[in-house]
């Protein structure tokens, strides 16, 4: 199956429906069988490994339980350290044969022959990994029971909707309703909401600007300054619209099956720090840093020093978790170093102008940041940054060109401008859900959700897969 936004909400769709219809007490297993086709149809040659993960995950975590004192740490270590040893070899193989090979050349062992060992990808390895890992310590830390029931850690390790690109959701919120499967019509509206400004904010923005973005990121030497300006700003958007849009739709489907999920995203571009952009941004992942590996190192209960190493290697760890390059450390050593300057005062303050312009920098400087996470390398986001700067004009030929790469047609312009229409009309929503006084009544909440409609059929980009499907 392909991962597009489209074959994902038929087959969802498809699931719901059928496990409505299955008598309550065979939900469950409508759930774990509706995983297992979901897994086995996009990618079924990596089946066997994920069901290895859930059994040394459920296995381990029944003897983590079984166990105290140094056996318990032992129990721990051999249950969770071989599936993340399996995500960092997947990652980055490639790069420690690649870095193994020229260190060879370089001492003068001969040139190494070869085409070289390539990244292994292995769909939803990296989210129902740090699912399984999360399970695994929660019960180490005696903060829930290990489950004896097989099924119940199967299906929430394997759950279909978050697969692909997450949440990271935790077992004890998922736990709460797993026996509760089914229609209930107050989480089956809201889920129908959240699906539909899924997919507006991934077919109808994210896959529109991602033409652009990705010609301008190909040829980024030779477009005016404006244009990678232009391709920065839309890339910040586009990521945020796959991603939140992608985790919309899941979670929405989440909720139509009459279970709970935590929220994934929460308007980060209106953050007034990059501190609070992380506590509105990929939230699961960000919660997951937080409780496995920063509070494991000590957290902010130390010296001042020793907080800020804390921060850096968390940060350095989403680095490394984003993907195999030093474009993602470097991204997540700058994003720790933000985090750790981040002015504990405008968190708290009321002054509406300082509340602007902290919310424009921190835009801003999350924009700057995600060049590096685009970029080939180093070097290239330095040379994309140092460009913006140093050759932006704003006379007539500069403009066309920039605009021009939108689809390279005549149609360019009506395209730019209606897809920029869109992604202000989205802004000014979240705007005032952030910070906004007008409350919505229920025909401005439906003229809301009838455009989204409207626009998804009119405009709608499909066949696009997810960007964080590759992390």
């Amino acid at each position: 199956m392909e991962s597009n936004i489209l074959l994902f909400c038929l087959f969802a769709l498809t699931a719901t429906l059928i496990i409505y219809a299955l008598p309550k007490w065979f939900r469950l297993w409508g759930l774990l069988l509706a995983n297992c086709a979901f897994y086995f149809m996009c990618s079924w040659q990596m089946s066997l490994v994920l069901l290895a993960v859930i059994l040394l995950t459920y296995k381990g975590s029944l003897w983590i339980a079984s166990s105290e004192g140094r056996q318990r740490k032992r129990a721990l270590a051999l249950t969770i350290v071989p599936s993340l040893l399996l995500l960092f070899l997947a990652k980055y193989v490639g790069l420690i044969d690649e870095f193994v090979r020229s260190l060879l050349n370089l001492i003068g062992a001969g040139e190494v022959s070869g085409n070289g060992i390539k990244t292994v990808s292995i769909l939803g390895l990296s989210y129902y990994v740090f699912k399984a890992t999360s399970y695994s310590i929660d019960v180490y830390r005696k903060k829930y029971e290990a489950d004896t029931n097989f099924v119940n850690v199967f299906v929430y390790i394997s759950f279909f909707a978050h697969i692909l690109c997450g949440p990271i959701s935790r077992y004890n919120v998922y736990k709460e309703n797993l026996h509760e499967i089914g229609y209930r019509e107050e989480l089956a509206v809201a889920g129908i909401r959240k699906i539909i400004l899924g997919i507006f904010m991934k077919a109808v923005i994210a896959d529109r600007l991602s033409l652009y973005v990705s010609n301008i990121y190909a040829d980024y030497s030779s477009v005016p300054g404006l244009a990678l300006w232009m391709a920065a700003i839309f890339y910040a958007i586009q990521l945020y619209c796959d991603f939140a849009g992608y985790s919309y739709v899941a979670i929405g489907f989440t909720d139509m099956l009459g279970l709970r999920c935590e929220v994934n995203f929460n308007k980060p571009y209106f953050s007034r720090t990059i501190k609070e952009f992380w506590s509105r941004w990929h939230i699961t992942l960000s919660s997951w840093l937080r409780d496995y590996v920063y509070i494991s190192l000590g957290g902010n209960r130390c010296s001042r020093f020793r907080y800020f190493v804390n921060i850096m290697l968390t940060f350095l760890v989403s680095g490394i978790w984003h993907g195999a390059g030093l474009t993602f450390i470097v991204w997540g050593l700058l994003h720790g170093l933000f985090v750790y300057l981040s002015p504990k005062a405008l968190s708290k303050t009321n002054n509406k102008a300082l509340i602007c312009v902290s919310v424009l920098i921190t835009f801003f400087i999350s924009v700057f940041l995600w060049i590096f996470f685009r970029s080939e390398s180093v070097y290239d986001a330095s040379m994309f940054i140092w460009r913006m700067f140093a050759d932006v004009h704003f006379d007539m030929t500069s403009i066309q060109l920039s605009i021009l790469p939108f689809d390279s047609r005549n149609t360019c312009v009506a395209k730019f401008m209606v897809v920029l229409g869109f992604v202000l009309l989205l802004g000014l929503k979240e705007w005032n859900d952030v910070f906004g006084k007008m409350k919505g009544r229920a025909w401005m909440r439906s003229a809301w959700y009838i455009f989204m409609i409207c626009s998804i059929l009119l405009f709608g980009k499909f066949g696009a897969g997810f960007i964080y499907g590759n992390f």
